[in-house]
């Protein structure tokens, strides 16, 4: 059986890209029409819409997993090809608090790295765009934010990264490489020269996890975790400097000494727990 290597693996990258846009354009098509707006308001409503952001990645994403699955998988079930295989409910739980602890330290990382080359430095007004698009600022977006960042986008680059590719490089190159490469991968999907840093970064966490318990689940977890942050504090709720508050600045260094600390805790449990099925004793 032909399996999935680098080359394809970015062939079925660049296609998710151009699927994931061509459904942002299409519900731009869409907005423009049903309410009479010229070309340029109505990428700025859709592109500020969760919604809408969150339908595209889920069509876009499932049918390059689907595609992935039935031209390099042929014969192997989905759910083992993309590790869906359950884990101990413990490994999901740490792995969410980890996925939450992490956010500020990474974005504070980020924020440095951003100044050391300037060139990954985000605009205040792009910052500020992304705070607005995670604020819940209607019952609507009560349901589109947490649905659109704590849901679909895990689950989606959950199984697409850590589970369709990751697991077939590792056939490849090993599991070291084969997280690296992923990672990478992950990063650069992104489209953003800040993101290929963070997003990176937080694929060798997510490639070890899923790697250490032989499952997407626990990886999907962390990356939900991590994403809930800024849905669960807000700037309404809680004033972060350098984290929902729009503005390039440090984040505050006791929560970044807190959350590191218990990011660190995290991380040596999951070392240590043992995997498994979910119902398996121990």
């Amino acid at each position: 059986m032909r399996r999935l290597g680098i080359a394809s693996s970015i062939g079925l990258l660049l296609l998710g890209q151009l699927l994931l846009h061509v459904s942002v354009l299409v519900f731009v098509a869409i907005t423009m029409v049903a309410r009479g707006l010229d070309y340029a308001p109505a990428v700025r409503m859709v592109t500020s819409d969760p919604l809408p952001l969150g339908a595209a990645q889920l069509g876009a994403l499932a049918a390059v997993i689907a595609l992935g699955l039935w031209l390099w998988t042929p014969g192997v079930g989905p759910a083992p090809a993309l590790g869906l295989v359950p884990t101990r409910t413990r490994i999901a739980v740490v792995a969410a608090i980890l996925g939450l602890a992490l956010q500020l330290p990474m974005v504070e990382l980020t924020t440095r790295i951003a100044r050391l080359v300037p060139a990954l430095a985000h605009s205040p007004e792009v910052d500020a765009a992304i705070t607005a698009l995670t604020r819940v600022s209607s019952p609507l977006r009560a349901f589109s934010v947490p649905f659109t960042f704590v849901v679909i986008a895990p689950v989606t680059e959950e199984l697409l990264f850590r589970g369709l590719i990751l697991r077939a490089l590792r056939t490849r190159y090993g599991p070291t490489r084969a997280i690296v490469i992923s990672a990478l991968f992950f990063g650069a999907f992104h489209l953003d020269p800040q993101a290929l840093v963070f997003a990176s970064l937080m694929g060798l966490v997510l490639g070890w996890i899923a790697e250490r318990t032989q499952s997407t689940m626990p990886s999907i977890a962390l990356h939900a975790g991590f994403n809930a942050m800024p849905v669960l504090f807000p700037e309404e709720l809680v004033r972060i400097p350098g984290f929902n508050t729009g503005a390039i600045e440090d984040v505050p260094w006791p929560l970044v000494l807190g959350s590191s600390v218990v990011a660190a805790l995290a991380l040596i449990v999951l070392g240590r727990m043992r995997t498994g099925h979910e119902d398996a004793p121990g």
